[in-house]
């Protein structure tokens, strides 16, 4: 090998060497954002869950109160499946 083959030789190992580091780097980066978005997702079912168990004990069997508290309980469902949906601007482009 040519004493200047040997220094592009290094050269092109830690070009390729950068190149794998990045992409581990990334692939991480989407494992962890997958896991938060797993959780977030679970967390935010179970709030749904635990409004929609008090709605249904504060209201009983009464559909005043229940009309009442309807429209509350909507908007905090669509709100939490809004916030699913756009659970990738929250994290802010890790």
């Amino acid at each position: 090998m040519w004493p200047g083959e040997r220094r592009e030789h290094r050269a092109l190992e830690r070009r390729t060497n950068m190149a794998i580091s990045e992409a581990v780097a990334n692939a991480n980066i989407k494992v962890l954002e997958g896991e938060l978005r797993k959780r977030f997702t679970e967390k935010t079912m179970y709030d749904v869950a635990d409004v929609m168990g008090l709605y249904q004990q504060l209201s009983g069997n009464d559909a005043t109160i229940a009309t009442a508290l309807a429209p509350i309980v909507q908007e905090y469902v669509r709100g939490s499946a809004r916030e699913v949906r756009n659970f990738g601007g929250l994290l802010g482009g890790l």
